[in-house]
């Protein structure tokens, strides 16, 4: 079970319990404030289970308490108590499971390792707070392998057990052992699990490894003779496995044997020495693997011993094997105090037959599990088990020793209360309080009450009332107390018992306790399995001293003949009956519960309802059916207790401990019992179905009753059918108390202590108290009846210069007056009248205004009390603001200048809307130049036309604005809404509406790409100008005939990484147009040029480029051939020519006479063609023919040379002039004399 502190700090002292302790005449009763419940300097230990006191330190004389936990839970720092030493031991490894191969060997499974160990020395905790305790569980078993195939033939390792840790702190678990098994072709026999090491603390284990296997083959082939290694414990190693000589049919195979434990100790910590176990032993654990409790032997085995490797062997008829222990082997213990291998050495050993090793284990805290061992086939033949798991680890422990502090007067919920009457002093505790007797009182008396056991619950039939708490009387008892009241039982199925009071001294030994009563028994159901049978009501618990017993349940039946169901079989089968039934009541502490009177059984015999053919229930009964009340015991009359005439409870005539009285189901009375009283509870006043809860101290519950009383049964269709049913709970039991009276001094002083009362600033005068003491000023809190009361006074007086200002506190409260004949009165202590400051009332009040180019500031004041009025000393300066805005955490402070107020601060939000301003924007209409452009103030972006201008109040202009919203690079009319903005934020943006235009960019390519071109070349370059990056797209070439066959075109050029290849063209004059197709921002434009194909034979001449004429440059290209004569063939010219003046001429034609004067260098060349002028009397303008027919052209030229030694350089030159009859409209034809060309070249051969 959990083990959990008790005992908090407490807090509260309202009561909880409610008690009935009639019969004293008290004159006043006081509930005690911790402070005020006596000098409790006596230290304890809680009281609570698991909660052990180990000794007594030898500094401070202080009790030594230890706390075993030995599953998870949490640890309460006890009152007080600020260090603890701990001792850790992590959960145990689990054994791995045996296995087996194809030939159904035997294989042994390793051995769990122990848990690791740690002791913690002052560790720091907070009086009050849980602490997380975590218990490590012990690692599972590894499961034994299956024969069935290979997958499974090898076992599954034991798992790890699991850390242990109290808080942040922690110690490790044990590894598992290895399986056993096969993969096929390699056998595996088991390691045993490793011990990691504990925590980096004094006294803790080190780190420890398992013992390895060992295996033989045997005189079968098939077989093996195997030994596991054992695991490792906390304080020492795993032992390898060995094995004897094979003799031809036999060899002895022993596992390893498990590490020893570890008990760790240091002297300067509270686990001084390796003794300190010895309290431990005997403590119950329940071992992983689902064994059977036993008790710890941490003396003989520390915490956290390794376990035992299993063995196997075979002779010459069966294998046989034995599995790995923890701390026990076949009843043989390893003498060092840790788990045996299993060992195989005797022929005569025989299979186990069972399924799961290790039950012969005797368990310590962390402990490993046994190796397991795996089984042949043979086995299951012989009835035994097919493979076999290990053992489980064993889970481990956290151990919480610390110094007994001084347990708070009274824990959260409890209450402590003490009345005075004619000089005896009465002290009633409820919950769990300490006491300490007063000065000058010797002794005390005790009454102690048990908590009364809870009414049974009712199914089908009444339940039975609970029995009283016991009532004793403890007398002449001295020293300090700690008294823990047992509580009342709940109803429930089944209800609970009433807890004990128990009384301990400083040393936890009980001087004083009562038991609880038991609980009442529930009504039984109707059916009970597959037999039908009548119900049963509940009997009464007995009282908590076990003297009286309570009374018996009792019940009738009574057949209603006139619904029987005649249309079955046996028709005597009754259709419906009825019963009653009445619960005994619970016994009182001095008083057996009552029996009900009037009940008759029924009788008859129990049908059996899983019969063939079925057998029904033949029930006879009274034809009364009236039961009799069941009352509870009466409970003891305090003052009738044996020793009581001689002690100070001679004349208290309450009667506490009375049972709870019986539920009754009766058709004319349905009752449930009543709670247990001075007489005990009657179940016949109460007209609810539920017993009620006793409202004495110690009383049993009442019992409750099952609702309606029809019960039908259709036997026809084999089926029960009971009538409706509202089951109900008892009530609980009253809870314990204990009670103490002592004899107040007849000389005693009671000490008069002014209360304290704190006062603010212009308050009135307070009503002075005062509380009574015995003993000393802090000893218990009594209120007798004086003759004369004291009373108490200071001079403060509100707003006086001298007595009522904060400077002057704090002032003197004392007490005088009081008189009584009984008693003397101690004057000397006083109390503090303290004057706190007072809180100024301080209103500020924020603005909303619009921007003004004024400062702005909050205004406000702070208003004292009474008569001071309003206050100096509130700043509002970090409110002031220009500028627009939004202000909202404005601070603003009070800084009191009296001494008599608190200083205060705040915040508001304060706010400036901005103003409006006029502004004017102009839109922009510009080419497309790749930039972007925007609206601006002022003369516009670049020079561009945009532009703005605002005016703010007075007609100002606005400086620094910005427009947005214009921006634009690409080609278009933007209708755009201009956003105006003032970066200071004085002014709110304008939104005006503008078009701003960006025009497309025209373009005029130039062609400038190669003009001529030698027969033998083998590319051309073309390239234009007059294009720039800003605009995109590509530019595309073509010649006016093929270059292949001089067809007319136009002829599309490939450009491949900017060049054409000319492989194969033919020699002539070419027009060549560049076209650039334009973009979304540029216009397309082209240009034409000449292009010229050289050849080098003799007597020919060809040239390309262009010359600077006016009214524009003229690109030229020609080529001409001169052939002599040849037989009958005369002579012949041919050639070609291509002349371009872009805007104004364009001619193409052949040439058919050429001449060369070679001493000038001065060629001629005339030929036919076609001439055109561009006209712009069409959209766009054409090229229209210069003549009605052809045109004759006449070139001039001169070679371009290189200079020589005897000849400078010539550039060349050409000239033009054309002659025919010009078209209508068209321009003179053209006559350009020879001038030197600008670029290109001119080849004469």
């Amino acid at each position: 079970m959990a083990i959990r502190p008790l005992f908090m700090r407490g807090v509260s002292l309202t009561a909880s319990v409610a008690l009935s302790l009639t019969g004293v005449a008290a004159v006043a009763v006081v509930t005690a404030a911790p402070a005020e419940a006596g000098a409790v300097t006596a230290h304890f230990c809680p009281k609570a289970p698991g909660v052990t006191v180990v000794g007594t330190d030898a500094t401070t004389g202080y009790p030594i308490c230890q706390q075993l936990f030995n599953e998870s839970g949490t640890f309460t720092v006890p009152f007080d108590v600020s260090a603890v030493d701990v001792v850790l031991a992590g959960g145990g490894g689990g054994g791995g499971g045996g296995g087996t191969d194809a030939f159904g060997a035997v294989l042994a499974g390793g051995g769990g390792a122990g848990g690791s160990v740690a002791l913690y020395k002052d560790l720091a905790v907070t009086p009050g707070t849980p602490v997380a305790v975590t218990v490590g569980a012990g690692g599972a078993n590894g499961v034994g392998g299956s024969a069935t195939d290979i997958t499974t033939w090898t076992g599954t390792n034991g798992s790890a057990g699991g850390d242990s840790a109290f808080g942040a702190w922690s110690t490790p678990g044990g590894g598992g052992g290895t399986a056993a098994g096969s993969d096929g072709s390699v056998i595996t026999v088991g390691t045993g699990g490793s011990t990691a090491a504990g925590s980096n603390i004094i006294g803790s284990s080190a780190a420890q490894d398992g013992g390895n296997p060992a295996v033989i083959p045997s005189w079968d082939v098939n077989n093996y003779f195997t030994a596991a290694g054992g695991g490792a414990g906390a304080g020492g190693v795993g032992a390898d496995a060995t094995y004897g000589t094979f003799d031809g049919t036999w060899a002895a195979s022993f596992g390893g044997d498990g590490g020893a434990g570890f008990i760790p100790f240091e002297a300067t910590t509270l686990f001084p020495d390796a003794t300190w176990v010895s309290i431990l032993d005997g403590s119950d654990v329940v071992v992983g693997g689902g064994w059977d409790p036993t008790s710890a032997d941490l003396t003989n085995f520390g915490f956290g011993p390794g376990a035992g490797g299993a063995s196997s062997g075979i002779d010459t008829t069966d294998p046989v094997s034995v599995c790995g222990s923890g701390v026990y082997l076949d009843g043989t213990r390893n003498s060092s105090g840790y788990g045996n291998g299993g060992s195989v050495n005797s022929h005569d050993l025989t299979a186990p037959d069972w399924g799961q090793c290790g039950t012969w284990q005797d368990p310590t805290f962390g402990a490993g599990g046994g190796g397991g061992v795996g089984y042949s086939a043979i086995y299951a033949i012989r009835g035994g088990a097919d493979l076999s798991g290990g053992a489980g680890g064993l889970y481990g422990a956290v151990v919480v020793r610390y110094l007994a502090g001084p347990l708070a007067p009274c824990v959260e919920g409890s209450t402590m209360t003490t009345t005075v009457t004619e000089g005896v002093a009465e002290v009633v505790i409820t919950g769990s309080c300490a006491f300490t007797a007063p000065a000058g009182v010797s002794s005390y008396d005790m009454v102690v009450v048990g908590g009364g056991g809870g009414g049974g619950f009712a199914a089908y039939a009444a339940g039975g009332g609970g029995g009283g708490g016991q009532v004793a009387l403890c007398t002449g008892l001295t020293g300090a107390a700690n008294a823990v009241i047992g509580t009342g039982g709940e109803s429930g199925m089944p209800s609970q018992d009433g807890t004990a009071t128990e009384v301990s001294d400083a040393a936890s030994a009980t001087v004083c306790s009562g038991a609880g009563g038991k609980a009442g028994v529930w009504g039984l159901p109707w059916m009970n399995g597959e037999e039908v049978s009548p119900p049963s009501s509940g009997a009464g618990g007995e009282t908590g001293n076990a003297v009286f017993g309570g009374g018996s349940g009792s019940i009738s039946y009574l057949l209603d003949s006139t619904l029987q169901d005649t249309t079955t079989t046996p028709a005597n089968s009754p259709g419906y009956y009825y019963f009653s039934a009445a619960a005994g009541g619970g016994a009182g502490d001095s008083a057996a519960g009552s029996t009900p009177a009037g009940c008759e059984a029924g009788s008859g015999l129990a049908g059996d309802m899983s019969a063939e053919p079925l057998v029904l229930p033949v029930i006879t009964g009274p034809t009364s059916l009236d039961c009799g009340s069941s009352e509870g015991g009466v409970g003891t009359e305090v003052g009738t207790i044996t020793g009581a005439s001689t002690s100070a409870f001679a004349d208290d005539t309450r009667v506490l401990g009375g049972g709870g009285g019986g539920g009754n189901n009766t058709a004319g009375q349905t009752t449930g019992g009543l709670g247990g009283g001075a007489d005990g509870g009657s179940s016949a006043a109460d007209s609810g179905p539920g017993g009620t809860a006793s409202d004495s101290t110690g009383g049993g519950g009442g019992g409750g009753y099952a609702g309606d009383v029809m019960f039908g049964m259709n036997y026809g269709e084999e089926t029960l059918i009971i009538g409706e049913n509202v089951p109900q709970t008892g009530g609980s039991g009253g809870n314990g108390a204990v009670i103490l009276r002592y004899t107040v001094p007849s000389s005693a002083t009671l000490y008069v202590v002014p209360d304290a009362q704190p006062l603010t600033y212009g308050g009135g005068a307070p009503t002075y108290g005062y509380t009574l003491h015995t003993g000393s000023p802090t000893g218990p809190a009594v209120t007798p009846t004086l003759t004369t009361a004291p009373t108490c006074t200071s001079d403060y007086v509100a707003f006086s210069p001298t007595t009522g200002k904060v400077a002057n506190s704090p002032r003197t409260i004392t007490c005088s007056g009081a008189s009584d004949a009984g008693y003397t009165f101690d004057y000397t202590s006083t109390a503090d009248l303290s004057i706190a400051k007072a809180t100024a009332v301080c209103t500020v009040t924020p603005y909303t205004v619009t921007y003004n180019a004024i400062s702005h500031t909050a205004s406000g004041s702070c208003t004292g009390v009474g008569t001071d009025g309003v206050l100096t000393g509130l700043v509002v300066s970090g409110t002031t603001h220009t500028a627009a805005g939004t202000y909202a955490t404005d601070p603003w402070a009070f800084t009191d200048t009296t001494g008599n107020y608190s200083n205060d601060s705040g915040t508001v939000s304060d706010k400036i809307n901005a103003a409006t301003m006029v502004c004017k924007v102009k839109g922009y209409t510009l080419t497309y130049d790749g930039l972007a452009h925007k609206a601006t103030v002022g003369s516009g972006d670049e020079g561009h036309e945009g532009s703005s201008s605002c005016t703010g109040l007075g007609g100002v202009s606005v400086r620094g604005v910005t427009v947005s919203g214009t921006t634009h690079t690409n080609v278009g009319s933007y209708s755009d809404t201009a956003i105006v903005h003032d970066p200071s934020g004085n002014y709110a943006d304008v939104s005006i509406p503008i078009t701003d235009v960006i025009k497309p960019l025209s373009t005029n390519i130039v062609y400038n790409g190669t003009q001529w071109i030698a027969l033998s070349g083998t590319s051309m370059t073309p390239s234009v100008s007059g294009l720039g990056a800003r605009c995109t797209g590509s530019v595309s070439y073509s010649l006016d005939t093929s270059p292949f066959t001089g067809l007319p075109g136009p002829y599309a050029l490939s450009v491949v990484d900017g060049n054409v290849s000319t492989i194969g063209w033919l020699p002539g004059a070419y027009l060549i147009t560049a076209a650039y197709a334009g973009d979304g921002n540029c216009v397309a434009s082209s240009d034409i040029s000449g292009v010229t194909v050289g050849v080098s034979t003799s007597g020919s001449a060809w040239g390309g480029g262009y010359v600077n004429s006016s009214p524009g440059k003229a690109n030229f290209g020609f080529e001409v051939q001169s052939f002599a004569k040849s037989g009958l063939i005369p002579a012949s010219v041919k050639g070609q020519l291509a002349w371009v003046m872009k805007g104004n001429w364009k001619f193409k034609g052949t040439l058919t006479s050429y001449s060369l004067n070679t001493s000038t260098g001065i060629g001629t060349a005339r030929g036919t063609g076609s001439l055109f002028y561009w006209s712009k009397t069409t959209l766009g303008g054409s090229w229209v023919a210069a003549t009605t027919g052809v045109a004759s052209v006449t070139i001039t030229f001169t070679a371009t040379t290189a200079s020589t030694r005897t000849k400078a350089a010539t550039v060349g030159s050409f000239g033009i002039a054309f002659t025919g009859t010009k078209a209508s409209g068209a321009p003179s034809l053209p006559t350009f004399a020879k001038v030197n060309i600008a670029s290109g070249n001119i080849k004469t051969n």
